[in-house]
């Protein structure tokens, strides 16, 4: 797979291309979308990553808009080997709740082997006076996403799996980026949005506390991804 610092260049060339090509398009051949319109078009696809439907929706886009160049568009297809989740959930006193693995790890996937069973402890942003008088070794932790590479820490410690919290609207890429992790750690980590968890706490007759502590003495863990090899292609 190519650097992102790579597929940015590359789409953003073909961004500027198909905008100087509108501006001077033959009055018989379609024009593309204008530069803002192809952005919100590739944004509203969501995730891109390889085999989503979004990566399909995107391959189709770019099609297209050479089509409406006049352009005869290639096809080159390749292997790549990608996660398949295919099913990831916490429960707690016999209630379900959905996970979305985060795929931070080069190497190993967020898979948990069977069930993984621990208490659930909240650690806010997981700074060391967060983490003061707490028992975080074979514990399942809640830590906010925007907390850097705190997770190493609370891996040092024996943490059993990270759930991240996101509080925010939109997360910047480099909130994610600065978790990506090149060795083959096995820390099965997941992310949520904070008012899912609010809510789903509710059904359990308890909150999100402010401060640092245990939610809940028992969660178990359920988490199956498999590295899966597909067919991806390039658009030219």
């Amino acid at each position: 797979m190519f650097p992102p610092t790579l597929h940015r260049t590359v789409l953003l060339f073909f961004l500027t291309a198909l905008c100087l090509y509108s501006v001077s398009a033959p009055a018989e051949t379609k024009a593309p979308l204008s530069l803002r319109q192809q952005i919100e078009t590739f944004s509203n696809f969501s995730e891109r990553t390889g085999s989503s439907e979004g990566s399909k929706k995107s391959a189709a886009f770019i099609k297209e808009q050479l089509q409406q160049m006049g352009l005869t568009p290639e096809t080159y297809r390749f292997a790549l080997s990608v996660r398949n989740v295919q099913d990831a959930s916490l429960q707690i006193d016999g209630k379900t709740l959905s996970l979305n693995t985060l795929s931070y790890n080069a190497i190993t996937p967020e898979a948990t082997d069977g069930l993984l069973s621990g208490p659930l402890y909240y650690v806010k942003s997981g700074t060391w006076s967060d983490l003061k008088g707490l028992p975080i070794a074979g514990s399942v932790v809640v830590l906010d996403f925007d907390s850097g590479q705190r997770w190493q820490q609370l891996a040092a410690l024996g943490a059993k799996a990270i759930i991240y919290l996101n509080k925010r609207k939109v997360q910047s890429k480099y909130m994610f980026l600065e978790k990506e992790e090149l060795t083959p750690i096995q820390l099965p980590c997941f992310w949520m949005e904070k008012k899912e968890l609010r809510q789903f706490l509710a059904t359990l007759k308890t909150t999100l506390p402010d401060t640092p502590g245990l939610l809940t003495k028992k969660v178990d863990i359920k988490s199956r991804v498999q590295w899966q090899e597909i067919t991806a292609e390039n658009i030219y």
